[in-house]
């Protein structure tokens, strides 16, 4: 019992979450709906929510709620940037507003779950987290480990706006590039978490980065996705 009150408190109240963002338009809410399944299939005592815009559709929302325990309304940050993608990505940083949890798995919607992960928040309790991100991989942001600060926030708005106007020469993914200025190498902890990438293999959990099954732009023709392992999951 002593475990499961790390987790939630006697109120009822879940002391971390799983949280992932679903903005721009609604396609994301399919591979979002994926994740969140793959969460509840592993056990996970802990909130699972999704952050969505206000570009996205009462239906789809209604259809979000059998499974996610809370959907919250965001504002978009959006940045002047070719890749649609990356022009909205900086929503992120909304996540860091939720201090009411004292740790967050930010994990994007193209990602499926294989084992718990829940021990993670436990293993990464101490006094100075607030300075610290932790990742699995150090060169994906897609999937990081973090405690919610409004002190950080407001940091990472502060360089927001800085690089509106002046963009820097490195700002191609701006969420890594804020993120990199936030933390410094030495804050930036590993987490023994396995990933694939676009392969199904004995990992914790596979991310889709080449070939999203919930996307019909493809170099491959539908019978070859087809016949893929990591697009069967």
């Amino acid at each position: 019992m002593s475990y499961i009150n790390n987790f939630i408190e006697k109120s009822g109240k879940y002391n971390y979450a799983y949280v992932s963002i679903i903005i721009n338009n609604d396609i994301y809410a399919n591979p979002a709906i994926i994740f969140a399944e793959s969460l509840k299939k592993v056990g996970c005592m802990c909130d699972i929510i999704a952050l969505i815009d206000n570009r996205i559709t009462e239906q789809t929302i209604f259809l979000l709620k059998n499974f996610f325990n809370k959907i919250i309304k965001i504002d978009l940050i959006e940045i002047n940037h070719t890749n649609p993608i990356q022009k909205v990505i900086l929503t992120k940083i909304n996540v860091f507003k939720m201090i009411e949890y004292d740790k967050i798995f930010l994990i994007d919607v193209d990602t499926i779950i294989f084992t718990n992960l829940d021990k993670y928040f436990l293993q990464t309790n101490d006094t100075n987290d607030e300075k610290k991100i932790y990742l699995p991989d150090i060169n994906n942001y897609g999937f990081i480990l973090i405690s919610p600060s409004i002190n950080i926030y407001n940091k990472c708005l502060k360089l927001i706006s800085e690089c509106k106007n002046n963009p820097p020469k490195d700002f191609n993914k701006p969420f890594d590039y804020i993120m990199d200025k936030i933390y410094t190498s030495s804050n930036i902890k590993k987490l023994d978490i396995t990933i694939s990438y676009d392969v199904y293999s004995n990992v914790d959990c596979i991310q889709y980065r080449k070939d999203k099954p919930f996307l019909m732009k493809s170099e491959c023709t539908i019978e070859e996705r087809q016949r893929l392992d990591h697009l069967k999951v």
